[in-house]
């Protein structure tokens, strides 16, 4: 006779796994159509997706695809950015054609669409503020506001943007702007004028870019990049691996075990248990499921850091703590986001350890700079001030 002790084991062995199965994340092909640049979900959970040749598609919450594709024409060309406003109703694409005279274009919810801002050097990304203004990234590093009455702006300028793409709005006013071809990823805080600063860095620069397109939810941001992953970045600009292992592939599984190829396009659906993401150069959209409400503000335990002295002006040191034997590297970059110094990656054993630089190698101005140290799949972005010598 089995004991109800077993049974009660038993079953709650049951319970364990299904709950396991019920938190697991997984990556799937969601369906295969033309879905070159970026993709965003309305409140019916329809996807839709942009492609450089045919316009937008709209795809069934199913994964069916409608034909005739949902948008196309005469104001579609080079379709490549995408989003929602904030009613969730009226699509807004960017087109940025060969000669680079872009515009972006209003698709209505029937389809319909008209021309509703031009003069754009090849527009990218696009995300709105609370007040229904967007705000859209150039690749000639530059960022325009555009009021829902469609008059542009010049909103930020720098030559640290290296190629913006991404762009992500978040509460508080504040705009996070990333580089296409060097990996870093820029904090624009309101002012006249606009405060710039270097917020995280993601490393991994495969397909001739790194950062892809970018989103915000629930205290994260959720970017693409050419190392085949999807990144997380929290508010202390710590970035983690979300979903890939990092080799070019479609194999489907759980985010630890799944592969990307060249990751671009990414957007939630409307209660966040979706993430979207297209490949570029493929017919192919991806999804992530299994995500929860709380999937932007689950944080991991971070890796303790100290640094000492800070201002310094000699040599800096860099206590931390592993739990586990594990690689460690440290970038420094000025605060153009130009990296000036890479330490050679160390293994080091668990506990307490500390790695040191004598900054007298190299003729440093006074000022701000970014001590990226990243250790396994974690990354970590702290910011330093050398002073002057003779301060």
């Amino acid at each position: 006779m089995i004991s109800k002790y077993f049974t009660i084991g038993l079953a709650l062995l049951w319970c364990l796994l299904f709950s396991a199965l019920l938190d697991a994340q997984t990556v799937s092909t969601f369906t295969n159509t033309p879905s070159n640049g970026d993709v965003a979900v309305d409140q019916e959970g329809n996807v839709y997706v942009t492609s450089e040749s045919s316009g937008v598609a709209r795809i069934s919450p199913s994964g069916v695809v409608d034909n005739p594709f949902f948008a196309s024409g005469v104001n579609f060309t080079r379709a490549s950015g995408l989003c929602f406003d904030n009613a969730g109703t009226t699509l807004y694409v960017t087109n940025r054609p060969l000669n680079q005279l872009g515009w972006i274009t209003k698709v209505n919810p029937d389809g319909s669409s008209q021309i509703f801002a031009t003069g754009l050097n090849f527009p990218g990304d696009i995300s709105f503020d609370d007040m229904g203004n967007m705000y859209v990234t150039e690749f000639n590093n530059k960022v325009r506001k555009i009021t829902p009455e469609g008059t542009v702006s010049l909103y930020a300028q720098s030559p640290l943007f290296n190629t913006a793409l991404g762009i992500a709005w978040t509460p508080g006013d504040t705009l996070f702007v990333s580089s296409a071809h060097d990996g870093n990823i820029y904090k624009l805080s309101p002012g006249n004028p606009v405060q710039i600063e270097l917020f995280a860095h993601v490393n991994g620069l495969q397909q001739a870019w790194a950062c892809g397109f970018m989103t915000y939810s629930n205290g994260h941001l959720y970017i693409t990049n050419g190392d085949n992953k999807v990144h997380s970045i929290d508010r202390n600009g710590v970035v983690d691996d979300f979903a890939g292992t990092g080799a070019y592939g479609g194999i489907d599984g759980e985010t630890h075990e799944a592969q990307f190829a060249a990751p671009n396009g990414i957007g939630f659906n409307a209660d966040l248990s979706k993430l979207f993401v297209t490949e570029y150069g493929l017919n192919r959209v991806r999804v992530i499921d299994g995500l929860t409400t709380t999937v932007g503000i689950q944080e991991k335990k971070i890796m303790p850091f100290n640094m000492y002295p800070n201002p310094f002006k000699d040599e800096i040191n860099f206590t931390f703590d592993l739990q586990k034997p594990s690689p460690v590297s440290i970038t420094i970059y000025d605060s153009k986001g130009t990296r000036i110094k890479e330490m050679t990656q160390e293994f080091k054993s668990s506990g307490e350890q500390q790695i040191s630089w004598d900054t007298g190698e190299l003729d440093m101005a006074g000022g701000v700079y970014f001590a990226v140290i990243r250790n396994g799949t974690r990354i970590r972005n702290l910011k330093i001030i050398h002073a002057n010598q003779d301060e």
